[in-house]
C-alpha cells in the first residue's frame, strides 16, 4: 500500500505527519512524487517560495528513515532547495532514479542535482512557461550534467532530457552533443528533443549523424520519445526531415513517441506495440499517416491528436489499418461533436474487437449529451472495454 506515494493538491502535510507517527511505514516507500503544477493554479491557496521551502523540509525531515525509496520525482514551477537533493543523496542509499519536471530553471553549474552516482533513471525537463516573469538570462547546459551521466552512471536505463524549448538555453549546445557520445548498455527508455531548422536542405539539431551514431550503439531501447520542435516556421515540421536511423538500429524498439517521418523510418516497423503520434492528423496528412499505420502491424496501443477533421470517416480507415489496437488514445481538439457525429464516432470503433482501453479528449458543446451518456453509448458499441476516460475542455483553453 506504502510502496508508491504520491502527492499534490495539499497531501503531503497529512502524509509525512502519518509518516511522522508511524515510522514504520516508512520503509516501504520505493516511489516518491510530488507535484505542484497544480498548486500553481489556486494563486489563492498557493505561495510558491513558502510552501516549496516547506514541503522540502518534510521530505528532508522524512528522509533518514526511507532507507529503501529508489525513486523520487519532483514536479513544479521551479525545483526545490539545492539542498533537498543532498540530503536524498546522503540519507537514502537505495535512490538510483530521479526525475525532476519544471516550468523555469535557472542552470547553478554547482548544484547537487548534479553530484549524483550510479542512478539508474534521470529526468531534467523544462517545459518553459511564457508567463513567468522572472528574467531569463542566456544559459549554458552544464558541463557538470554531462560528467555525472556519462562518468559517473554506466548503468543508465532511462535517460529523459527536454530543455531546449527554454528560450534561453544556447540553441546548439554542445553539451547535448556531448551527451550523444555516450554508451549506456543498460539503456531501455530514451527521450530527446530535436529542432528541426528551417534550411536547404532541413537540418536538425543534435546533428542527423549524431543522432544516428548513437542509436546505433544503442540496441537496447525499447522506449524512444523524440519531441520534434521547430523556433520558426512551425511549418517545417510537415517537410522531409534528415534520416536518422540506421537500417540496423534499435532492434529491440517496441514503443515511439515521435512525428510521422520518424515513425516510417524504424528500421522494424512491425515490431512496434505503442505509438504516440506528434503529427497532427489533417486532410493532407491523413493518408500518409494511414500508409505508415498499415505497415505497424503488432500495433497495441496508439495515440493520435486530430485537427478539424470529419471523425467517423478517418476512425474507420484508422480500425482497418489497426485492427489489433487495445488501447486507444484520441484527441479532437477543433473538432465539436453532435450527438449524430458521437454516434458515429462510437459504432466506428466496434469493429477493434481487443480494444480494452479509450481516452477520447474533445472540445465541449452542450448539444453532445452528459460525460455518461456518452460513456454508455460507447460501452453500447464496445462491451469489452475496461477502462474509459472522457475529457471535455473549451476550444479556447
Amino acid at each position: 500500500m506504502y510502496k508508491s506515494i504520491f502527492l499534490f493538491s495539499g497531501g503531503w502535510t497529512g502524509a509525512f505527519e502519518m509518516f511522522e507517527k508511524h515510522p514504520e511505514l516508512c520503509v516501504h516507500v520505493r516511489r516518491l512524487g510530488v507535484d505542484l503544477i497544480y498548486e500553481a493554479l489556486r494563486p489563492e491557496l498557493w505561495r510558491d517560495d513558502v510552501d516549496i521551502d516547506h514541503i522540502a523540509a518534510l521530505i528532508e525531515k522524512a528522509s533518514g528513515r526511507l532507507l529503501n525509496l529508489q525513486t523520487f520525482t519532483w514536479s513544479g514551477r521551479r525545483l526545490p532547495p539545492d539542498h533537498l537533493f543532498r540530503t536524498l543523496r546522503n540519507a537514502c542509499p537505495q535512490l538510483k532514479n530521479l526525475h525532476c519536471l519544471t516550468k523555469s530553471i535557472r542552470i547553478d553549474p554547482g548544484s547537487e542535482l548534479f553530484k549524483f552516482d550510479d542512478l539508474a533513471g534521470f529526468t531534467l525537463w523544462v517545459a518553459y512557461d511564457d508567463k513567468i516573469s522572472e528574467p531569463t538570462p542566456m544559459q549554458d547546459i552544464p558541463v557538470e550534467l554531462g560528467d555525472m551521466l556519462l562518468q559517473r552512471c554506466p548503468n543508465l536505463n532511462t535517460l529523459s532530457i527536454r530543455l531546449r524549448s527554454m528560450p534561453n538555453i544556447w540553441i546548439q549546445d554542445v553539451e547535448i552533443d556531448r551527451l550523444l557520445s555516450g554508451v549506456w548498455p543498460k539503456l531501455r527508455v530514451c527521450d530527446l528533443e530535436i529542432e528541426v531548422i528551417d534550411s536547404d536542405p532541413i537540418l536538425v539539431w543534435p546533428p542527423a549523424s549524431t543522432l544516428r551514431g548513437f542509436f546505433s550503439v544503442h540496441s537496447s531501447i525499447t522506449e524512444l520519445m523524440l519531441q520534434s520542435y521547430a523556433r520558426f516556421p512551425t511549418t517545417v515540421l510537415t517537410r522531409e526531415l534528415p534520416l536518422i536511423f540506421d537500417a540496423s538500429a534499435l532492434g529491440q524498439l517496441t514503443s515511439f513517441e515521435g512525428l510521422l517521418q520518424h515513425v516510417a523510418e524504424i528500421p522494424d516497423p512491425a515490431a512496434l506495440k505503442i505509438l504516440v503520434l506528434c503529427t497532427v492528423v489533417s486532410e493532407t496528412s491523413a493518408e500518409p499517416i494511414l500508409a505508415v499505420l498499415r505497415r505497424l502491424t503488432s500495433l497495441r496501443g496508439l495515440t493520435l491528436e486530430f485537427s478539424d477533421i470529419k471523425a467517423s470517416t478517418f476512425i474507420r480507415d484508422i480500425v482497418s489499418a489497426c485492427p489489433s489496437v487495445a488501447s486507444l488514445h484520441v484527441k479532437f481538439y477543433k473538432t465539436v461533436f453532435n450527438l449524430k457525429q458521437l454516434a458515429d464516432f462510437s459504432a466506428g470503433l466496434r469493429d477493434l474487437s481487443q480494444l480494452r482501453s479509450l481516452y477520447f479528449d474533445k472540445v465541449y458543446s452542450s448539444s453532445d449529451g452528459t460525460l455518461l451518456a456518452t460513456a454508455l453509448m460507447l460501452l453500447g458499441d464496445i462491451p469489452l472495454l475496461q477502462e474509459i476516460c472522457i475529457v471535455n475542455f473549451m476550444a479556447n483553453h
